[in-house]
């Protein structure tokens, strides 16, 4: 209710993720000296693998929260997926992730994409496909900041993902990576398209996707952007 949004509005200080995060808790009324901004952060580990990855049959990966249909938009990405197909017949779509429904199945051959389309289910161990990936794609409707996009950045894997909240601060356009219309099935394939086209130009995205990773969103930096809050608040209050 109101009275329990007043009194955490009151007595809380905020951590925007994301940029439009914090326009939307400014817009609710929160005074800006109390939102700081935070991204989500993850361990930087293992090196961009400097041969080409576009060897073989080219392998496009979405890691996700399945029951989190729609917002994960994975309708979009099979319909999209059909539009590849017609350009990359050998080109592979791994969808990882629990919560697979028989709607997607259903989508799937009804697209007559089943022999190019593999819904993996839960993985304990979802590093070796990110390691076999050439590209990664996030279709989703709506975000927080994917955990799964900063984990492929960090891989040195390209993106292709929607211009929404979380994503539209990690990816700048064209430079690391490509961003899309949300919901927009023609512009997604186009976007994936492209990359399977331009291997060097997907290369140097995830250069420089893993790049922006380490410099920006290090989980020990990040750690001590927290550290430093809790002080400052302690200090402040105390």
């Amino acid at each position: 209710g109101k009275s329990l949004q007043k009194m955490i509005s009151d007595g809380a200080h905020f951590v925007a993720m994301t940029r439009s995060i914090h326009e939307n808790l400014l817009k609710a009324g929160i005074p800006l000296e109390k939102i700081t901004k935070i991204p989500n952060g993850i361990a930087i580990t293992g090196k961009v693998k400097s041969e080409s990855r576009m060897e073989g049959p080219a392998k496009v990966l979405f890691v996700g929260n399945l029951y989190q249909q729609p917002a994960k938009g994975v309708d979009i990405l099979l319909n999209a997926w059909c539009i590849v197909h017609q350009q990359f017949g050998d080109a592979v779509l791994e969808i990882v992730g629990d919560g697979v429904t028989p709607e997607y199945n259903e989508i799937i051959k009804r697209l007559k994409i089943d022999e190019v389309v593999r819904l993996l289910g839960k993985q304990s161990d979802v590093r070796k496909y990110y390691e076999a990936a050439d590209i990664f794609v996030l279709p989703s409707r709506r975000e927080g900041m994917s955990n799964a996009l900063l984990e492929a950045m960090m891989q040195g894997i390209p993106p292709v993902a929607t211009d929404i909240s979380g994503s539209q601060d990690l990816i700048m356009n064209g430079i690391n990576g490509i961003l899309v219309p949300p919901m927009n099935v023609e512009e997604l394939a186009a976007g994936i398209c492209y990359l399977l086209s331009n291997p060097g130009m997907a290369r140097l995205f995830g250069e420089k996707a893993r790049n922006t990773i380490i410099k920006e969103y290090d989980i020990v930096t990040v750690t001590e952007k927290y550290i430093a809050l809790y002080r400052n608040l302690t200090e402040r209050n105390g």
